[in-house]
């Protein structure tokens, strides 16, 4: 044991300045006293700790729930694996300052039933997960819901992703038979992002978006160009889902049909390569759009099945993830 320990304090990482300035701005926690964490190593044992406790629903192995734990900050100490930042700082969130809770994360060593105690008083500000997608309805209270939805998870430190393709195009006729005309999908982007700048992740950084929209829609062609001018919509990354018969219409140098979500109709026909010079053109201007396969994604999609009943349609801000 002691020969493992030297070779494993032997690897650990070393933190630069400008790192420890972060870890101390945004990720050591202040434990019960006021006390901030010291070290990268405190935040290590207690993020290691904190997840180490969930195992105590599967199992009372205490053996086996001590070596995860060691393994986690072993893992994290010496550089080889790293959490997403809501898991740094959330994990403990809301309950590090009390005194048993606190004394049980930094403890050296604890038994099964103080895993089960960190575990059965985990605080509702403990989301330790980064990435999530949801759903937009093309109503206003569906689309209403989904702001409210992206500003909680953007509350407790999650990077939030949607497709507005499901919303219909400006100028067609809103639903409920009022004569009124929709805004269309970029309008109510535009209300995420107002939802982003007043809402900080955990606290502890801007919020992160992602919007999405499928290469067919009747807006793409002001979706492609919608952050080329500085500040709009700039707590967002925005990408063009596009399918495989916009690649092949830009190949064959043919016209491309947008259709409405409304109707399934078709409203415009352009030049597919046009589309694609603008998407090229504006992401060397401003570094967006960027570029989804989305029917590539799905055909390698691990939850794919017949029925067709799980299909993605975007991803989260910084990374991969499905949509039902």
């Amino acid at each position: 044991m002691k020969l493992e320990e030297k070779k494993y304090e032997s690897s650990i990482i070393e933190i630069d300045s400008n790192a420890e300035e972060i870890l101390k701005l945004r990720y050591y926690a202040t434990k019960y006293g006021g006390e901030k964490e010291e070290s990268f190593k405190e935040l290590c044992q207690r993020v290691s700790r904190v997840i180490a406790s969930a195992e105590t629903l599967y199992t009372d192995d205490i053996d086996k729930i001590r070596q995860l734990e060691k393994s986690i900050y072993n893992d994290m100490l010496c550089g080889k694996f790293l959490f997403n930042s809501p898991a740094l700082f959330s994990s403990g969130a809301g309950q590090v300052l009390d005194e048993k809770y606190s004394k049980l994360l930094y403890k050296s060593t604890i038994n099964f039933e103080d895993y089960k105690y960190l575990q059965e008083h985990k605080s509702k500000n403990q989301m330790l997960f980064a990435c999530f997608v949801i759903g937009v309805p093309d109503s206003l209270e569906g689309i209403f819901d989904s702001v409210k939805n992206a500003a909680i998870i953007s509350k407790f430190g999650g990077g939030v992703g949607a497709n507005f393709s499901n919303l219909r195009e400006k100028t067609a006729d809103i639903s409920g038979g009022t004569g009124g005309k929709a805004s269309g999908p970029i309008s109510f982007m535009e209300t995420w992002n107002t939802m982003g700048s007043v809402v900080v992740q955990g606290g502890r950084r801007r919020a992160a978006l992602m919007g999405m929209l499928y290469s067919n829609h009747p807006d793409i062609e002001e979706f492609v160009t919608c952050k080329t001018e500085d500040g709009n919509l700039n707590y967002f990354n925005i990408s063009v889902a596009i399918d495989d018969l916009f690649m092949q219409a830009v190949k064959d140098d043919l016209d491309y049909c947008l259709i409405s979500p409304k109707d399934n109709k078709i409203v415009k026909t352009i030049k597919a390569k046009e589309l694609w010079d603008n998407i090229c053109t504006s992401a060397h201007k401003r570094g967006d759009p960027g570029i989804f396969f989305v029917d590539i994604a799905n055909n390698d999609s691990l939850i794919k099945d017949e029925t067709n009943k799980y299909k993605i349609s975007s991803t989260n801000p910084c990374g991969f993830s499905g949509s039902n």
